[in-house]
């Protein structure tokens, strides 16, 4: 989250898009979680749950009925692509696709969910897939560039995602 991309941290990117939407209310998953302007930062209520719980903790604390949920670790992601995966929700989860890949943390979800989500992280921590197995899930299919999903996770990916994201600077182009 702290990894600084263009003079900005992953996390400061992914919340300036957040805001350029129109979000007001945006939650921050993570005790650890850096604060920032026009942020909550909300720990986990039940700790080591991974994403899942996460989600469940954040749902709680959601002043709206959907969330648009969005992984620090992609930060290329263009805010064009969130717009158009917000509007294209109706109910239950609606996940990016790309190349048949479905991308669980970039979606939007029914905080309603939370309910769902406490028995299968009540003893441990499932990947968020688990979730999409119990709720109707329509998909956003992503037709754009697919580097501008690559996760930055290793050193390696993080230095892709710095050099495309040089390539695009160059050609004036907006992440």
């Amino acid at each position: 989250a702290e990894l600084m991309l263009e003079g900005k941290s992953l996390l400061s990117r992914q919340v300036g898009k957040l805001q350029a939407l129109g979000i007001r209310d945006i939650l921050l998953s993570g005790r650890d979680c850096p604060p920032l302007p026009g942020t909550r930062v909300i720990s986990d209520e039940l700790p080591d749950r991974g994403p899942l719980g996460g989600l469940y903790s954040c749902f709680h604390a959601a002043n709206n009925p959907h969330c648009l949920v969005l992984t620090v670790d992609a930060p290329l992601i263009p805010a064009a692509t969130l717009y158009k995966l917000r509007r294209l929700h109706t109910k239950g989860i609606t996940c990016l696709r790309c190349a048949g890949k479905t991308e669980p943390l970039i979606g939007v979800y029914d905080t309603a969910l939370a309910d769902l989500i406490f028995p299968l992280i009540k003893e441990n921590g499932v990947a968020v897939r688990a979730l999409a197995q119990l709720v109707p899930c329509a998909y956003f299919d992503y037709l754009g560039p697919p580097e501008y999903l690559l996760n930055c996770n290793t050193p390696q990916q993080f230095s892709q995602v710095q050099r495309l994201a040089e390539i695009h600077i160059h050609h004036q182009i907006s992440l």
